[in-house]
């Protein structure tokens, strides 16, 4: 550790990984299990299998041949062996019906039945009350069942009818006034004991349309009666209203697929967490204490980080995501130690694209009866197919077998499965624990005594990507000019005239590539960290060709200037990191720096979020 003797560290860490050829977290380097015109909601399920001392996975898919939307879309069954590697051939699992059905859940119980629920329109509604024809019909009708005894095999010639009371949202929706529900859900089943729950949404006006409310479903026996007759459900929040959106302006603004859990530490209090998307560009979350989520959900508000830091705290950090789903989920393999993983996007943009990359947070259960998550890791990218592509509907699954957690996901046309690196879970899911600096790759290292001295220029490889770390003092003002960090030709690090950090990649052709930190998290290093210095860090990651940036170990978020901290790379990264010359000036402009670090490999943000605890060790 350096010896720093003021008040202000700023750091920066500029991060590129390796290529996309070979990353994990590539799209196209997951498991290929079906492709259709439209595939959504993957759902998994593990079952013990009797004839064998191993497990097998369940999948339901909606599949249209059609595309998204068309009329007949049906829930399907596929089931593999070997860990996700080969799935059966899918199978519908309304084989003698061309009635719509879509948007499944699937749970097992403790005597290894396998239920599936999903949306369909049960009496094959078509038309308006004014009758006017309308195609799309996956989201009105009854929410049904139908269940396996042979670990998805066969499926039960009976259906199941969940229960779905008429509330005030149902009685007024529009064009029906209550004649017909309009609803889906996107949740998994959550258990508890005997216990079972699961999230769904309430449409107002056909289309997706606002009005929209929250609710669940209910189940205290679900996992355990054997008798489908004597199965109970109920639908809560008891009363009118289910969740309303953040703010209550419930006639403009959405809230949709919403994902609840029932919280197991003793510390939370034992009640129910919901998470949800707005057309408000952030999640939305409400919390009981209620065990059966029946009452006592406190008014919905936005959901936010763990992280307690002063300068997290001065942005009012919430997590930001577009009108696209999320998956939220507790893991129960010993290593996870009851903690959740959440899927989500990163970004506030309010539409339903921009849905790439997919973000990872670890979740923990607090006090005040709620989760909230770490800062995220990129898990699932497609620099090919930026905007266009729609990957999501996710569900994570924990194989006991290989003790590996696996997503699996649609991108709308195929769908895949990712097995995630175990090391990689465990350290995201317990980031707030990490307080040491990274000394793999360490390559070069700056003391306060090495302003304007003469480095090395480090190979900057797009394979194996580089890091820099820059301490300073104070915080730079340099009115309208830029203070230089380091300037290797191929890349100049400066301070902009507002404070924040700026990248500036020199392409051999004269094309640059400028990205400058967001006013917002620039602002936070006016604020007076107590006995805490501050860190700053850029992080270009060069597999995914993203560039994003930190403050104290808080992830930027665009601020209000930007629906996010972070943005897309040119595509040929190569022709802009050439090093043309072969040594560079540390920090010519600023006698105010302290040190710094540069590496030559990639950190992950929770890397960085570590060298920020580490820096400050004693401090934090």
């Amino acid at each position: 550790m350096y010896p720093f003797q003021k008040t202000l560290v700023f750091a920066l860490f500029l991060i590129v990984s390796s290529a996309a050829v070979g990353d994990w977290r590539s799209l196209s380097n997951g498991r290929l299990i079906l492709e259709d015109a439209y595939l959504d909601q993957t759902n998994l399920a593990l079952v013990k299998l009797p004839s064998h001392n191993s497990t097998r996975w369940i999948l339901t898919l909606t599949r249209n041949t059609e595309g998204e939307g068309s009329r007949g879309e049906n829930v399907i069954v596929m089931y593999s062996d070997d860990h996700g590697v080969t799935f059966s051939s899918p199978a519908r699992l309304e084989p003698n019906t061309t009635l719509t059905n879509a948007y499944s859940s699937i749970v097992v119980t403790n005597y290894t039945r396998v239920y599936v629920s999903y949306n369909m329109n049960v009496h094959n509604v078509s038309t308006f009350p004014d009758g006017k024809s309308f195609v799309r019909d996956d989201t009105l009708g009854e929410y049904v069942m139908r269940w396996s005894d042979d670990c998805g095999e066969t499926w039960s010639l009976e259906r199941l009818q969940m229960p779905l009371r008429t509330t005030e949202i149902d009685a007024n929706n529009a064009p029906f006034k209550g004649s017909v529900k309009m609803f889906w859900n996107v949740d998994q089943y959550k258990t508890r004991g005997g216990a079972a729950y699961i999230g769904f949404t309430k449409v107002g006006t056909y289309g997706y349309l606002p009005p929209e409310e929250g609710f669940l479903w209910y189940s205290p026996n679900l996992l355990t009666e054997r008798n489908t007759s004597a199965i109970q459900w109920e639908e809560y929040p008891t009363g009118e209203h289910g969740f309303q959106v953040p703010g209550g302006n419930r006639e403009e603004d959405s809230i949709e697929e919403i994902h609840v859990v029932p919280l197991m530490t003793q510390q939370s209090g034992g009640g129910v967490f919901a998470v949800f998307r707005t057309s408000l560009g952030r999640l939305g979350c409400t919390a009981t204490k209620d065990a059966t989520g029946a009452t006592g959900w406190v008014p919905t508000t936005f959901a936010s980080f763990w992280d307690e830091t002063p300068s997290a705290k001065a942005v009012n950090a919430t997590l930001r995501n577009p009108r696209g789903p999320i998956t939220l989920k507790r893991l129960q393999l010993p290593f996870a130690q009851g903690r959740y993983l959440l899927l989500w996007y990163n970004n506030g943009n309010t539409g339903y694209n921009n849905r790439n990359p997919y973000w990872l947070s670890s979740g923990v259960e607090t006090r005040e009866g709620d989760v909230r998550f770490s800062q995220p890791e990129i898990v699932l990218y497609d620099f090919m197919d930026q905007a266009a592509n729609r990957v999501g509907y996710p569900d994570f699954v924990e194989d006991p077998v290989t003790s590996a957690v696996y997503i699996v996901e649609t991108n709308k046309s195929m769908a895949r499965v990712h097995p995630l690196p175990t090391e990689f879970v465990q350290m995201l899911l317990f980031q707030d624990s990490l307080r040491t600096v990274a000394v793999r790759g360490l390559v070069l290292t700056f003391h306060a005594s090495d302003i304007g001295k003469v480095f090395p220029t480090p190979p900057l490889s797009v394979s194996d990507g580089w890091s820099v770390e820059i301490f300073l003092d104070h915080i730079p003002h340099t009115q309208n000019s830029t203070a230089t960090i380091l300037d290797t030709k191929s890349m100049l690090i400066s301070v902009a005239g507002s404070g924040a950090l700026r990248l500036v990649l020199n392409a051999d052709s004269g094309y640059q590539f400028v990205w400058t930190m967001d006013t917002t998290c620039a602002s936070l290093l006016n604020i007076t960290p107590g006995k805490a210095f501050h860190v700053v860090a850029i992080i270009v990651d060069a597999a995914a060709h993203i560039v994003l940036s930190m403050v104290d170990g808080f992830l930027c978020d665009g601020g209000e200037e930007r629906a996010s901290g972070w943005a897309w790379l040119p595509a040929d990264l190569s022709t802009f990191v050439n090093t043309t010359n072969a040594t560079f000036r540390w920090a010519t402009d600023l006698d105010s720096v302290q040190g710094g670090r540069w590496y030559d490999r990639a950190l992950a943000v929770t890397e960085a979020v570590g060298n920020y605890r580490g820096s400050v060790e004693g401090l934090y």
